[in-house]
């Protein structure tokens, strides 16, 4: 595949969302390669996406129309370091679930802090 910006409807079959992140070597997204979810009708459905890193950890959130509603970083220990936009999730770090009332991630079968580094 040559440089540049292709764009093209490709048709699959059954419901769901993909979404591939092409990264340069720095792990910046060069360009990234959205499916949208579909109804067995074939009407787009209102479903955001969000795009993960190696980790797991969620570091960006795609609108249903396919723009960046909101993008998340975090450090080692998994504090959020910074974010941009209102959307929201509470699957932030490694995939974990984030409860907000406690500063903690589940992790299924205990509970991380994340400014300690243990659970």
């Amino acid at each position: 595949m040559s440089e540049g910006t292709t764009t093209g409807t490709v048709s699959f079959t059954g419901t769901g969302h993909w979404s591939s992140p092409e990264l340069s070597t720095t792990h910046e997204v060069l360009r990234l390669w959205t499916w949208r979810a579909t109804d067995r009708a074939g009407h787009f459905l209102d479903t955001p996406v969000l795009l993960h890193d190696s980790l797991g950890s969620t570091r960006a959130l795609l609108s249903s129309s396919g723009s960046v509603a909101a993008t998340f970083t975090f450090t080692a220990s998994g504090m959020l370091a910074s974010s941009s936009g209102t959307a929201t999730t509470p699957l932030l770090y490694a995939g974990s679930y984030f409860d907000a009332a406690s500063n903690f991630y589940y992790l299924v079968h205990r509970y991380y802090d994340p400014q300690t580094g243990s659970s």
